[in-house]
Parts: C-alpha cells; structure tokens; sequence
C-alpha cells in the first residue's frame, strides 16, 4: 500500500519520503518537516495519537497537514484523533481521487 500509494503521489508531482515504521517516520518528520504526513493506524511501536501528540506538541512539526490512513470506516479512534485535531482520516482501500480531495 504504502508504494502504490507513494507512486501516486510522485506521479502527481509530489516529493515524498517514506518511513518503515513510525519511529523512523518520526525522526525523519523532525529532520525534512514535510507538509504532509500521510500515515498508517496500523504501527508496531506506538498508536497513531501517540505519534500525533508527540509531534504536535513540537513548535517545529506542529503545523504539519496529518492525515491517518484505516481499514475501518466507524472505529472509535478515528472520532479520538478528530478530537485531538488531526487533519483527516482515509478509509482503505480508496482510490486516487480520494487521496487528492
């Protein structure tokens, strides 16, 4: 998913990075201060609001656009992280127009 996806976005004339687990997609968050963070719930170290909160309580990473990728459409996580104020959530599988919407 997350190469077809990348794929996509280059092929949209996007520059993109990816990470193999959050950890790594943190560091690099912290390092290039990307304008999108386009992330998977699905994490073996951390939950998705864990990684939220730590860069959202950083001045640098802040302001970064977040965005969650899920398999499930009514999980109550999804109303948690709408709550914390990330910026959306797209339900997997989706189609190209929905990730530029």
């Amino acid at each position: 998913m997350r190469e077809i996806t990348n794929s996509v976005l280059r092929k949209n004339g996007n520059k993109t990075y990816h990470a193999n687990n959050e950890l790594e997609g943190m560091s690099d968050a912290f390092k290039i201060l990307p304008n999108l963070i386009l992330c998977d719930i699905e994490m073996p170290h951390m939950n998705e609001l864990e990684l939220y909160d730590i860069l959202q309580s950083n001045n640098s990473t802040a302001g970064i656009f977040f965005i969650f990728l899920t398999a499930c459409s009514s999980c109550s996580d999804i109303r948690a992280g709408m709550q914390r104020g990330v910026d959306d959530y797209i339900t997997k599988p989706f189609d190209r127009e929905k990730l530029f919407k």
